[in-house]
């Protein structure tokens, strides 16, 4: 079951993990996702290299936050939270601070 489907049957079944606790995940084009002039750094927040040949559309396993990345802007800005599954996928590598 996707997970939109699977956020949805919850809700549905009245889950108080989803409707109570969690907030929803931030709106789509916010600071983070792949974005022209995101430059700045959120408080906590990693940037991490797209190593892909085509555009994608990758969920944080965590946050909920989606992130766009493709070779002609590779550099996302994602939530620490999302950062271990992200590297885990084998597309991204994680950038040096500084």
């Amino acid at each position: 079951m996707p997970c939109c489907n699977r956020r949805r049957a919850l809700l549905a079944a009245g889950s108080p993990g989803l409707a109570a606790g969690r907030t929803p995940p931030p709106a789509r084009g916010l600071p983070g996702t792949d974005r022209p002039g995101t430059d700045r750094l959120a408080v906590g927040e990693i940037q991490l290299h797209f190593t892909g040949s085509r555009r994608v559309r990758v969920e944080g396993v965590v946050s909920g936050r989606v992130y766009h990345a493709s070779p002609t802007a590779p550099v996302i800005t994602a939530s620490p939270q999302d950062v271990r599954s992200l590297l885990r996928s084998g597309l991204f590598t994680r950038i040096a601070p500084g």
